[in-house]
């Protein structure tokens, strides 16, 4: 990867788009990024060509939180990108985490958030066409506990809110992104009243997903990018992730449709006792697992209460938009049988045949519905589409500007009936940039997180290959959701 192919991955969506207009700055880019993910670049860059569009911008009054992995993150010492780098893919283990998730357990590394990567690209060129509206993006660590990066955004919600003339900041999230911000809101919901305006939550899973649980378990099990990042990033690191970590499947009783003697609908075994994995660690690292699985179900129980004690004030501003029919893991169960010894488990995607709009069998691919959607919010819309994907599509963009500015949604579907069978056009209900968020990828509406046949010794040699050569472009767009 050349100096100007890193800078690139480090640059901001106005300073992307601006790079894409020029042609020869952009032949250099196709042999890391592939010719698709070039292509969709292009075309949004002739979107956004018009000065106007880039100059003359309102004060900000947006933030766009990502989700997991969906910041880039840099190592201060070396100079260059950690996540996602295929240079120092042989480094990835520098981020693990000390006990404490807070701190490197190489301190010398200095890793930091410092960017988005490249698959909010879509959504974040038609927020830069919108002439009222106007973000900041919100990079953050998302190895470490929501509660950190919490503490982070409400300075940033402060500092905005004073610079633009004491106006509501409206936030809009993705997936983890919107864990970070209900964290906020549970510990300054009092000093933010005034200061915070509308909120979306996109794909948010609001009570963890099952496809943390299949990582956790497995390793990274899925598709063979997937696979070959767990030959790089180890069991052990992983372990370490606690905000990766805190989006497993929230503790019944809190999950929705659980009681706390009940059973889980994502899961055979108890997420929550760390000798139930059958992960095959000792003692001590065991007691380490442990510490974090406490921690996540203190978590849930806090944004639980805390949504709670939001009152209408709050949840009236709130809009979520939650995907559906996309092939999804809905839950995790040991083996029956002989495998079963040996603490094998199997993947269940299937949909209730009794009863098609059962929320614990619909999802986005990587969320089911009862985890994307939040008791007592004012408005909650869907769409069938990718997590992801979501977040480029332009009824999804309409639907989220027009709820920041009026508090309402004119379109998408307020039921699942009329997701299944909307009334507006099928193009705006495809995301713009399939190649950036991996739409592209997806066959018989299955995202590919789920193969479950292994790569072959010869495939992972030529990608290993690639890898050393820098012509992979498929591994920089790799995601846990």
């Amino acid at each position: 990867m050349t100096n100007l192919q890193s800078q690139f991955l480090l640059l901001s969506t106005v300073e992307r788009l601006k790079f894409c207009q020029d042609p020869d700055k952009v032949s250099q880019l196709k042999s890391f990024l592939g010719p698709d993910v070039v292509a969709n670049l292009i075309h949004l860059a002739k979107q956004n060509r018009q000065p106007a569009h880039l100059a003359h911008r309102p004060e900000k009054n947006m933030i766009f939180i990502p989700g997991v992995m969906g910041s880039s993150l840099q190592s201060k010492t070396l100079g260059s990108l950690f996540w996602l780098d295929l240079r120092n893919l042989a480094r990835l283990n520098g981020l693990q985490l000390r006990e404490d998730g807070l701190t490197d357990l190489d301190p010398a590394l200095e890793v930091s958030p410092v960017g988005l990567t490249m698959e909010y690209e879509g959504f974040l060129a038609a927020s830069l066409r919108h002439e009222t509206l106007s973000h900041e993006t919100f990079p953050y660590d998302w190895r470490k506990p929501w509660s950190v990066s919490a503490e982070r955004l409400k300075e940033l919600v402060d500092r905005l809110w004073t610079k633009n003339g004491r106006e509501p900041i409206h936030l809009v999230c993705h997936s983890m992104g919107g864990l970070v911000a209900r964290s906020m809101l549970v510990k300054y919901k009092n000093e933010l009243e005034d200061k915070i305006g509308r909120i979306v939550f996109i794909g948010t899973p609001h009570y963890g997903t099952p496809a943390i649980a299949g990582y956790l378990k497995n390793h990274l099990w899925g598709m063979e990018e997937l696979v070959l990042l767990a030959t790089k990033l180890s069991r052990e690191t992983f372990r370490s992730l606690w905000g990766v970590l805190g989006l497993l499947p929230a503790p019944v009783g809190i999950y929705p449709g659980t009681s706390p003697s009940g059973t889980h609908p994502c899961a055979g075994f108890d997420f929550y006792q760390a000798k139930a994995w059958h992960l095959g660690i000792d003692h001590d690292a065991n007691t380490r697992l442990q510490i974090i699985l406490d921690a996540v179900a203190n978590q849930y129980r806090l944004l639980e209460d805390g949504h709670k004690s939001l009152g209408w004030n709050w949840w009236d501003r709130m809009l979520i938009i939650a995907g559906v029919g996309i092939k999804t893991l809905f839950c995790l169960r040991f083996s029956s049988g002989i495998d079963a010894l040996w603490g094998n488990t199997v993947k269940d995607f299937q949909a209730n045949s009794k009863d098609p709009d059962d929320p614990h069998r619909v999802g986005d691919g990587r969320v089911p519905l009862a985890s994307a959607k939040l008791p007592w919010v004012a408005s909650i819309r869907y769409i069938v589409g990718e997590h992801t994907a979501m977040m480029n599509t332009p009824s999804v963009q309409k639907a989220v500007f027009q709820w920041l500015e009026e508090g309402k949604v004119h379109h998408l579907a307020s039921d699942l009936r009329g997701a299944y069978y909307p009334k507006i056009t099928s193009l705006d209900l495809r995301s713009e940039v399939p190649a950036l968020d991996g739409s592209d990828r997806l066959k018989n509406g299955d995202p590919g997180y789920w193969i479950d046949k292994e790569p072959s010794i010869d495939w992972m040699a030529g990608i290993e290959k690639k890898v050393v050569e820098g012509t992979f472009p498929e591994l920089g767009q790799t995601r846990l959701l």
